[in-house]
């Protein structure tokens, strides 16, 4: 704050002394533009002059004053104050081009010195921010240690359900969090993380982390479809003594491959490839008994 205050004085100093240069400037400048005005005069007088004493030469009513070399003073005088005055204007207009260059310059400088000052400011808010938040986690953490010594204390059984109380109670945004569950207190109230984004990133992950296991189990099963469950009727009244009498069949639902289980399916879970034809592992495999495809299928639920 106090290199903010002392970058504020050196500015507004800086800032006077430029208004300060600026006033003589242009006093310096109203004073030129006067005397430019006052040759201009003169130089409009030496023009009437001029042109009187040549009309007077010409028409042959010259007076006793007019001669040719009184004529070439004149226009000697004329060229000299023509001069002075272009040599004037073309200073002012170089002076005013370095004014403008120097404002320029000063205003640059300014801004620099006022970004500098901001850039300070943030610094030292970004500071005072970090404190703040350090003092914070450090109060939150010393209501969590308080908590643990008292859960974890001889008689901590019978008090963990009112020290839970009065550590969320301190912390309205802890509301709803399972009594015990320290991580997800410090993921709330230290870190700011919402009891819902929490939530939802918890069910994110678990949606990610099955189809992951779906992708998986593809990759070594195929890909299955659902079946679902139902009942149908089964058997025969006149048929044979093993399907006597037509009853009721209920089966759950259930996945089924889409294709059959190919050679390199079978071989990555069973480690063998009982097949004839091996032709690649895309073809499905054969020479599997009901025995085998019940090993492949334990070892496969085991994956």
């Amino acid at each position: 704050a106090r290199k903010a205050r002392e970058a504020e004085r050196v500015q507004k100093a800086r800032e006077a002394e430029q208004a300060r240069k600026e006033r003589e400037e242009r006093e310096k400048k109203e004073r030129e533009q006067a005397e430019l005005q006052r040759r201009e005069v003169e130089l409009t007088q030496l023009d009437g002059e001029i042109a009187a004493m040549q009309r007077r030469i010409e028409s042959g009513g010259s007076s006793a004053g007019d001669s040719l070399k009184k004529l070439a003073a004149l226009v000697e005088s004329r060229g000299e104050l023509a001069e002075k005055i272009a040599a004037k204007r073309r200073a002012q207009a170089a002076a005013l081009a370095e004014q403008q260059r120097q404002r320029a310059e000063i205003e640059r400088r300014r801004r620099e010195e006022l970004a500098r000052a901001e850039a300070e400011k943030e610094r030292l808010r970004q500071v005072q921010l970090a404190a703040a938040e350090a003092k914070r986690r450090s109060a939150v953490e010393a209501d969590i240690a308080d908590y643990e010594k008292i859960v974890n204390s001889s008689g901590g059984s019978s008090l963990a359900g009112a020290a839970w109380t009065g550590l969320v109670g301190k912390y309205p945004s802890a509301a709803g969090i399972e009594p015990g569950d320290l991580a997800t207190f410090r993921q709330v109230v230290i870190e700011g993380i919402s009891l819902a984004e929490l939530r939802e990133r918890e069910r994110a992950a678990a949606a990610a982390a099955a189809a992951a296991e779906a992708r998986r189990l593809a990759e070594m099963a195929g890909e299955l479809v659902d079946v679902p469950g139902g009942c149908y009727r089964m058997g025969a009244n006149d048929g044979d003594s093993d399907e006597r009498p037509v009853h009721e069949v209920c089966v759950d639902g259930f996945a089924i491959g889409k294709y059959e289980v190919t050679q390199g399916q079978w071989q990555r879970i069973m480690g063998n490839n009982p097949s004839s034809f091996k032709k690649g592992d895309n073809y499905p495999v054969e020479r599997v008994s009901w025995n085998d495809a019940q090993e492949y299928l334990r070892k496969l639920n085991a994956k």
